[in-house]
This record gives C-alpha cells, structure tokens and sequence, in this order.
C-alpha cells in the first residue's frame, strides 16, 4: 500500500495549476469532465508507476492488478481531504447514490481522450514543480477537490464526489496510451558545445 503523506506546498501549488490547466484546456468546461479528467490522470499517474509489462495491451483497455487496489486509498484519501479543507461537506449516504457513469453525470471525454488531451500538459506542470509521480498524483486529486469546490453553483458536491472517486478507479485501470517523445534540442549533435 502507498503511503499518505501530507503534501507540499510545491504540490498544492502544482494543484492549484493542474486545475486551472484543466479548466482552460476544455473548450466547454463541464463540471463533471473537469472533475473526472483531475481524477483519471491522478489514477494514470500510478498506473505508469506501476512499471507492468504493457507492450502487448492496447489502450483503453481494462488492466486489472493488486497495485492499482493498493493505490486507491492515497487518492480517495487525499480527495476527502482536499474536500475537508476547502470546506465543502459531502454525505457517504448520498455520495453512494450517484455512481460516476451516470450519463447525465458522465464525462463528455473518454478515459482515453482524457489521457492523450490533458497527460502531457500536466505531466509538464507536475515537471515544472518538481514532483515525483506520487506527489503529481495526489496533486491531481487535490485538483479534483478543488474542481468540485469551484463548481458548486453547477455541480453537487456528492455527486462531484462520487465522478472523482470513480474517475480514480478509471485512471488506475485503464491502460493509457504511449506518451509523446520527448522533445529534442534542434542544435545538431555535432554543435553541443555551442
């Protein structure tokens, strides 16, 4: 099992921009997708940690596992929380009523839509804080938290609640696709030293 540590203020900082990165990269900006999109990339976080043999899976595809099991906890702890500190209250009676694939509810992105649109703008934003995949993740889910803070004029909290904790699970085991290459410098090989 991972370990639930309280983050940082490089985290909550990075979460604060994984938000807003969120909110501005989705051209509606609908509640449940914001939320949904902080979670699944929180839960995509780990999946990559994970380090399995995935050369044969293609994405999207369910990758069930004792790790991803073991994983859940950090970020469903780290979203209550999140959730307790910014003051937003929830009833586990309620919040259970409303499972995450409501179609009402649901995300208007796929798990993988989500993976290819947002992962490399945050893999960037959670690089520029400095972070390990942990602490990206558990920033992801404070994300989440704020996302449904931030929406609560459209969006009810349990129900918020209920899209990010199910939003984990997606993250967590759903193979994701490849990530880009990472950019090169354009000098030539020969001119390093220039």
């Amino acid at each position: 099992m991972i370990s639930v540590t309280a983050p940082t203020q490089a985290q909550l900082k990075a979460a604060d921009s994984i938000a807003e990165t969120i909110s501005r990269s989705l051209s509606d900006v609908h509640a449940e997708t914001a939320v949904a999109s902080a979670a699944r990339l929180a839960g995509t976080f780990l999946f990559r940690d994970f380090n399995f043999p995935t050369k044969d899976i293609a994405p999207g595809t369910a990758v069930l596992s004792d790790k991803a099991n073991d994983a859940a906890p950090l970020l469903f702890n780290t979203l209550a929380v999140s959730l307790q500190v910014f003051g937003v209250k929830t009833d586990p009676q309620k919040r259970a009523r409303f499972p995450g694939t409501q179609s009402r509810h649901a995300s208007r992105l796929s798990v993988t839509e989500t993976q290819t649109r947002l992962e490399p703008l945050i893999r960037k934003t959670a690089a520029s804080f400095g972070l390990s995949t942990q602490e990206a993740a558990q920033s992801c889910a404070i994300a989440a938290g704020r996302l449904i803070r931030d929406h609560a004029a459209t969006l009810d909290a349990n129900i918020g609640y209920a899209v990010a904790t199910y939003g984990f699970i997606e993250g967590l085991k759903t193979m994701p696709p490849g990530l880009p290459a990472q950019e090169t410098s354009s000098k030539p090989w020969w001119a390093f030293w220039q």
